[in-house]
């Protein structure tokens, strides 16, 4: 059945940017490469580990709730950085032009460190900017993000574990 998940999950659509087109288009999670510009919408899930770069809020917060990967039901807030904020509609992509540099897969869904280099300046990350795989947008219309990080790569995968046997020494 576990296989049958992955199938499902890694055919779900999402919209990437195309920049000769300087559009979005529709396509499946498992095309989706670190540094591809994706736009995800209200109630819908992130299909990778996101830099969140702006939303339909004019100051760049987004509502996510975290339900898959916590278990709690109130919603976190999550803000982009004040320099990507007003980067709100399609053709503010086509002269966008970035660097991340970030630590590498871990499993700590609640830190991350990472910088972005950007306009000629450099910019702190942390995990307020940083949306990951699994967890939904709430109470926002959209957001735009960058994949971080994709399929075994992603915090949520690299935090699972193989649930303990609960067969004694003995038995086994």
């Amino acid at each position: 059945l576990k296989w049958f998940q992955d199938i499902e999950a890694n055919n779900r659509k999402v919209k990437e940017y195309d920049n000769k087109s300087g559009t979005f288009y529709e396509t499946k999670w498992k095309k989706l490469r670190v540094g591809d510009l994706v736009k995800v919408c209200k109630d819908e899930y992130f299909p990778a580990d996101l830099f969140l770069l702006s939303s339909s809020h004019e100051d760049g917060i987004c509502h996510v709730e975290t339900t898959n990967l916590d278990g709690e039901t109130n919603l976190k807030v999550k803000h982009s950085l004040d320099v990507t904020a007003p980067l709100r509609d399609e053709s503010s992509f086509q002269k966008f032009k970035a660097v991340i540099k970030c630590e590498d897969p871990n499993e700590e869904l609640f830190s991350f460190i990472g910088t972005l280099f950007y306009d000629d300046q450099e910019f702190p990350l942390s995990i307020q900017q940083i949306l990951l795989r699994d967890s939904k947008l709430r109470n926002t219309d959209y957001i735009y993000g960058v994949v971080v990080f994709t399929g075994h790569d992603t915090k949520v995968m690299k935090n699972a574990t193989d649930p303990p046997s609960k067969r004694s020494k003995f038995e086994r």
